[in-house]
Protein backbone atom coordinates (compact mmCIF):
# COMPACT_ATOMS: atom_id res chain seq x y z
CA UNK A 1 0.00 0.00 0.00
CA UNK A 2 1.28 3.43 -1.02
CA UNK A 3 0.80 6.39 1.22
CA UNK A 4 1.18 10.18 1.10
CA UNK A 5 2.93 12.36 3.80
CA UNK A 6 2.44 16.03 3.98
CA UNK A 7 4.97 17.94 6.88
CA UNK A 8 7.05 15.43 5.75
CA UNK A 9 10.25 17.22 7.44
CA UNK A 10 8.68 18.53 10.03
CA UNK A 11 8.49 17.37 13.60
CA UNK A 12 5.05 15.37 13.47
CA UNK A 13 5.42 14.58 10.07
CA UNK A 14 8.58 12.90 10.53
CA UNK A 15 7.76 11.08 13.69
CA UNK A 16 4.71 9.44 11.67
CA UNK A 17 6.77 8.93 8.41
CA UNK A 18 9.34 6.96 10.92
CA UNK A 19 6.12 5.44 12.23
CA UNK A 20 5.04 4.05 8.66
CA UNK A 21 8.49 2.84 7.52
CA UNK A 22 7.79 0.46 10.06
CA UNK A 23 4.86 -1.25 9.39
CA UNK A 24 4.70 -4.23 6.69
CA UNK A 25 1.59 -3.54 4.73
CA UNK A 26 3.13 -0.02 4.05
CA UNK A 27 5.13 -0.44 0.01
CA UNK A 28 6.25 3.01 -0.28
CA UNK A 29 5.87 5.87 1.97
CA UNK A 30 5.49 9.31 -0.30
CA UNK A 31 6.81 12.27 1.83
CA UNK A 32 6.19 16.07 0.86
CA UNK A 33 8.03 19.31 2.77
CA UNK A 34 8.13 22.75 1.94
CA UNK A 35 12.34 22.38 2.23
CA UNK A 36 15.20 20.51 1.62
CA UNK A 37 14.90 17.08 3.87
CA UNK A 38 16.35 18.56 7.28
CA UNK A 39 16.60 14.34 8.41
CA UNK A 40 17.88 11.01 7.09
CA UNK A 41 15.41 9.00 4.73
CA UNK A 42 13.27 6.48 6.52
CA UNK A 43 13.04 3.07 4.08
CA UNK A 44 10.51 2.72 1.65
CA UNK A 45 9.97 6.68 1.39
CA UNK A 46 10.86 9.02 -1.58
CA UNK A 47 10.92 12.79 -0.87
CA UNK A 48 9.70 16.04 -2.45
CA UNK A 49 10.47 19.28 -1.78
CA UNK A 50 7.05 20.94 -2.80
CA UNK A 51 5.13 24.44 -2.03
CA UNK A 52 1.93 23.25 -1.67
CA UNK A 53 0.33 26.25 -1.92
CA UNK A 54 0.72 25.44 -5.67
CA UNK A 55 -1.78 23.07 -6.37
CA UNK A 56 -0.06 22.35 -9.99
CA UNK A 57 2.92 21.03 -8.40
CA UNK A 58 1.39 18.69 -5.72
CA UNK A 59 -0.89 17.82 -8.37
CA UNK A 60 1.82 15.82 -10.36
CA UNK A 61 3.02 14.16 -7.06
CA UNK A 62 -0.61 12.80 -5.86
CA UNK A 63 -1.51 11.76 -9.83
CA UNK A 64 2.09 9.51 -10.18
CA UNK A 65 1.32 7.90 -7.30
CA UNK A 66 -2.31 7.49 -6.44
CA UNK A 67 -1.88 6.73 -2.44
CA UNK A 68 -4.21 5.32 -0.60
CA UNK A 69 -3.90 7.13 2.37
CA UNK A 70 -3.13 10.84 2.96
CA UNK A 71 -2.16 12.29 5.80
CA UNK A 72 -2.12 15.95 5.32
CA UNK A 73 0.30 17.42 8.34
CA UNK A 74 1.72 20.56 6.37
CA UNK A 75 1.25 23.88 8.79
CA UNK A 76 2.43 26.92 9.72
CA UNK A 77 3.96 26.27 13.44
CA UNK A 78 6.04 27.61 16.15
CA UNK A 79 5.79 28.47 19.65
CA UNK A 80 3.56 30.69 21.81
CA UNK A 81 5.25 33.63 20.64
CA UNK A 82 5.37 32.65 16.96
CA UNK A 83 1.93 31.62 16.98
CA UNK A 84 0.37 34.79 18.36
CA UNK A 85 2.56 37.10 16.07
CA UNK A 86 2.20 35.56 12.65
CA UNK A 87 -1.43 34.79 12.72
CA UNK A 88 -1.89 36.28 9.75
CA UNK A 89 0.81 33.84 7.74
CA UNK A 90 -0.95 30.87 9.32
CA UNK A 91 -4.33 31.40 8.90
CA UNK A 92 -3.73 31.95 4.86
CA UNK A 93 -0.43 29.52 4.16
CA UNK A 94 -1.76 26.49 6.04
CA UNK A 95 -5.13 26.84 4.76
CA UNK A 96 -4.32 27.01 1.84
CA UNK A 97 -2.19 24.23 1.73
CA UNK A 98 -4.77 22.16 3.64
CA UNK A 99 -7.41 22.89 1.02
CA UNK A 100 -5.12 21.86 -1.78
CA UNK A 101 -4.25 18.59 0.38
CA UNK A 102 -7.77 17.70 0.51
CA UNK A 103 -9.16 18.10 -2.88
CA UNK A 104 -6.08 16.62 -4.47
CA UNK A 105 -7.12 13.55 -2.42
CA UNK A 106 -10.73 13.91 -3.27
CA UNK A 107 -9.86 14.24 -7.34
CA UNK A 108 -7.62 11.43 -7.33
CA UNK A 109 -10.24 9.00 -5.32
CA UNK A 110 -8.11 8.73 -2.19
CA UNK A 111 -9.89 6.49 0.06
CA UNK A 112 -9.13 8.12 3.77
CA UNK A 113 -7.52 11.51 4.80
CA UNK A 114 -6.19 12.48 8.13
CA UNK A 115 -5.87 16.28 9.16
CA UNK A 116 -3.47 16.88 11.98
CA UNK A 117 -5.39 19.36 14.44
CA UNK A 118 -4.45 20.55 17.36
CA UNK A 119 -6.09 21.60 21.05
CA UNK A 120 -5.79 25.22 19.92
CA UNK A 121 -9.17 24.59 18.98
CA UNK A 122 -10.73 24.23 22.67
CA UNK A 123 -11.49 27.75 24.27
CA UNK A 124 -9.66 28.09 27.94
CA UNK A 125 -10.97 25.47 29.79
CA UNK A 126 -9.04 23.04 32.05
CA UNK A 127 -9.68 19.63 30.82
CA UNK A 128 -10.65 19.31 27.23
CA UNK A 129 -13.39 17.52 26.02
CA UNK A 130 -14.09 16.89 22.64
CA UNK A 131 -17.36 18.32 22.43
CA UNK A 132 -15.79 21.69 24.11
CA UNK A 133 -14.87 22.78 20.98
CA UNK A 134 -18.56 24.54 20.11
CA UNK A 135 -19.67 27.28 20.12
CA UNK A 136 -16.56 28.20 18.33
CA UNK A 137 -13.98 30.02 20.77
CA UNK A 138 -10.52 28.73 19.73
CA UNK A 139 -7.27 29.65 22.54
CA UNK A 140 -5.68 31.84 19.31
CA UNK A 141 -6.09 32.15 14.94
CA UNK A 142 -3.92 29.07 14.85
CA UNK A 143 -6.68 26.71 16.36
CA UNK A 144 -9.41 29.03 14.89
CA UNK A 145 -7.45 27.87 11.24
CA UNK A 146 -7.41 24.14 12.79
CA UNK A 147 -11.13 24.14 13.24
CA UNK A 148 -12.15 25.56 10.24
CA UNK A 149 -10.19 22.77 8.42
CA UNK A 150 -11.87 20.01 10.86
CA UNK A 151 -15.10 21.35 9.23
CA UNK A 152 -14.31 21.33 5.20
CA UNK A 153 -13.22 17.85 6.03
CA UNK A 154 -16.38 16.73 7.48
CA UNK A 155 -18.59 17.90 5.12
CA UNK A 156 -16.15 16.67 2.14
CA UNK A 157 -17.26 13.30 3.49
CA UNK A 158 -20.85 13.77 3.55
CA UNK A 159 -20.69 15.01 0.34
CA UNK A 160 -18.14 13.49 -1.80
CA UNK A 161 -17.80 9.98 0.28
CA UNK A 162 -13.84 10.24 1.52
CA UNK A 163 -13.12 9.09 4.73
CA UNK A 164 -11.72 11.52 7.04
CA UNK A 165 -10.31 11.54 9.89
CA UNK A 166 -9.37 14.27 12.58
CA UNK A 167 -6.69 13.98 15.49
CA UNK A 168 -6.41 16.93 17.93
CA UNK A 169 -2.80 16.87 19.28
CA UNK A 170 -1.66 18.34 22.56
CA UNK A 171 2.31 19.11 23.59
CA UNK A 172 3.93 16.04 21.64
CA UNK A 173 7.16 15.65 22.23
CA UNK A 174 10.16 13.51 21.21
CA UNK A 175 13.13 13.23 18.44
CA UNK A 176 12.52 15.43 14.88
CA UNK A 177 10.87 18.69 17.31
CA UNK A 178 12.26 22.42 16.60
CA UNK A 179 14.37 22.67 20.01
CA UNK A 180 15.97 26.46 19.34
CA UNK A 181 14.73 29.64 17.41
CA UNK A 182 11.55 31.16 16.80
CA UNK A 183 9.74 28.25 16.27
CA UNK A 184 10.87 26.42 19.31
CA UNK A 185 8.53 24.03 21.48
CA UNK A 186 8.84 25.03 24.82
CA UNK A 187 9.71 21.43 25.79
CA UNK A 188 12.07 20.99 24.21
CA UNK A 189 13.17 24.76 24.37
CA UNK A 190 13.61 23.42 28.14
CA UNK A 191 15.35 20.44 27.71
CA UNK A 192 18.11 22.76 25.64
CA UNK A 193 18.82 24.86 27.98
CA UNK A 194 19.11 22.12 30.67
CA UNK A 195 21.46 20.44 28.04
CA UNK A 196 23.95 23.85 27.98
CA UNK A 197 23.94 25.07 31.20
CA UNK A 198 26.91 24.36 33.22
CA UNK A 199 26.85 22.43 36.30
CA UNK A 200 25.39 24.00 39.49
CA UNK A 201 24.28 27.09 36.91
CA UNK A 202 20.97 27.62 36.53
CA UNK A 203 17.57 27.60 34.07
CA UNK A 204 15.26 29.95 33.05
CA UNK A 205 11.50 29.00 32.93
CA UNK A 206 8.53 31.07 32.10
CA UNK A 207 6.17 32.28 34.81
CA UNK A 208 6.01 30.74 38.07
CA UNK A 209 6.42 27.41 37.03
CA UNK A 210 3.03 26.25 37.99
CA UNK A 211 1.62 26.35 35.00
CA UNK A 212 0.05 22.82 33.86
CA UNK A 213 0.32 20.75 31.15
CA UNK A 214 -0.23 17.29 29.67
CA UNK A 215 2.84 16.09 27.41
CA UNK A 216 2.42 12.53 24.82
CA UNK A 217 5.61 11.24 23.40
CA UNK A 218 5.84 10.79 19.65
CA UNK A 219 5.87 7.29 19.12
CA UNK A 220 3.00 7.04 21.33
CA UNK A 221 0.86 9.88 19.34
CA UNK A 222 1.74 8.27 15.93
CA UNK A 223 0.42 4.74 17.33
CA UNK A 224 -2.89 6.67 17.97
CA UNK A 225 -2.78 8.18 15.10
CA UNK A 226 -2.52 4.51 13.18
CA UNK A 227 -5.31 3.13 15.23
CA UNK A 228 -7.50 5.89 14.48
CA UNK A 229 -6.68 5.72 10.56
CA UNK A 230 -7.88 1.63 10.87
CA UNK A 231 -11.08 2.42 12.31
CA UNK A 232 -14.20 4.26 11.78
CA UNK A 233 -14.17 6.77 13.74
CA UNK A 234 -14.79 10.46 11.99
CA UNK A 235 -15.42 12.52 14.79
CA UNK A 236 -12.70 14.74 16.40
CA UNK A 237 -10.14 12.40 18.63
CA UNK A 238 -7.53 13.61 21.23
CA UNK A 239 -4.40 12.23 21.34
CA UNK A 240 -3.25 13.30 24.37
CA UNK A 241 -1.93 11.67 28.26
CA UNK A 242 -4.19 12.88 29.83
CA UNK A 243 -2.15 13.70 32.70
CA UNK A 244 -1.09 16.77 33.85
CA UNK A 245 2.33 18.29 35.16
CA UNK A 246 3.60 21.41 35.86
CA UNK A 247 6.54 22.87 34.07
CA UNK A 248 8.18 22.90 36.88
CA UNK A 249 7.97 19.53 37.68
CA UNK A 250 8.17 18.94 33.81
CA UNK A 251 12.02 20.71 33.84
CA UNK A 252 13.00 18.98 37.26
CA UNK A 253 12.40 15.36 35.71
CA UNK A 254 14.57 16.51 32.61
CA UNK A 255 17.40 17.50 35.42
CA UNK A 256 17.12 14.27 36.67
CA UNK A 257 17.02 12.45 33.80
CA UNK A 258 20.40 13.66 32.47
CA UNK A 259 22.13 13.96 36.55
CA UNK A 260 22.38 18.20 36.14
CA UNK A 261 22.21 19.89 39.05
CA UNK A 262 20.91 23.23 38.40
CA UNK A 263 19.07 26.21 39.73
CA UNK A 264 15.47 26.97 38.61
CA UNK A 265 14.71 30.92 38.08
CA UNK A 266 11.08 32.18 36.95
CA UNK A 267 10.84 35.14 34.21
CA UNK A 268 7.48 36.20 35.31
CA UNK A 269 8.11 38.70 32.62
CA UNK A 270 7.12 36.72 30.35
CA UNK A 271 4.15 34.81 28.38
CA UNK A 272 2.93 31.83 30.19
CA UNK A 273 -0.10 31.14 28.19
CA UNK A 274 -2.72 29.18 29.48
CA UNK A 275 -2.31 28.13 33.42
CA UNK A 276 -4.05 24.75 32.51
CA UNK A 277 -4.38 23.10 29.61
CA UNK A 278 -5.38 19.27 29.58
CA UNK A 279 -6.94 17.08 27.26
CA UNK A 280 -9.52 14.38 27.95
CA UNK A 281 -8.08 11.33 26.51
CA UNK A 282 -11.16 8.61 27.38
CA UNK A 283 -13.07 8.87 24.08
CA UNK A 284 -9.71 7.76 22.11
CA UNK A 285 -9.38 4.71 24.80
CA UNK A 286 -13.11 4.02 24.59
CA UNK A 287 -13.01 4.21 20.75
CA UNK A 288 -10.20 3.16 19.32
CA UNK A 289 -8.47 1.60 22.33
CA UNK A 290 -5.09 3.82 22.39
CA UNK A 291 -3.58 5.44 25.30
CA UNK A 292 -0.24 7.17 25.90
CA UNK A 293 2.25 4.27 27.26
CA UNK A 294 5.54 6.01 27.51
CA UNK A 295 6.72 7.41 30.63
CA UNK A 296 7.36 11.04 30.62
CA UNK A 297 10.92 10.23 32.39
CA UNK A 298 11.70 7.43 28.85
CA UNK A 299 10.29 10.01 26.83
CA UNK A 300 12.42 12.78 27.92
CA UNK A 301 15.62 10.46 27.65
CA UNK A 302 14.55 9.49 23.64
CA UNK A 303 14.38 13.43 23.32
CA UNK A 304 17.24 14.82 25.19
CA UNK A 305 19.46 12.10 23.72
CA UNK A 306 18.27 12.75 20.15
CA UNK A 307 18.54 16.84 20.42
CA UNK A 308 21.94 16.28 22.01
CA UNK A 309 23.31 14.56 18.61
CA UNK A 310 21.82 16.81 17.22
CA UNK A 311 23.78 19.94 19.27
CA UNK A 312 26.75 17.80 18.72
CA UNK A 313 27.05 17.52 21.69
Amino acid sequence: MTVLVTGANGFLGSNLAKFLSEREEIEEIVSIGQSQLKRRRFPKEVYFSIDLKSISNACIIFRRYRPKIVFDFASVVGGNKFINSQSALIMHDATIMNLNVLDLARKIEVKKILFASSACVYPKEELLREEYAYPIHPENMYGLQKIFIENVYREYQKTYGIETYLPRFQNIYGPYIQYSGDRAKGLADICRKVLIAPENGDVELFGDGQQIRDYTFSEDAMDGVWKLINSKVYEPINISSGKGTTIENYARKIMNVLGKNLTIKFNGQKDTGIQVRISSSAKAKELIDWESKTSLEDGILKMANWIKKEMGI
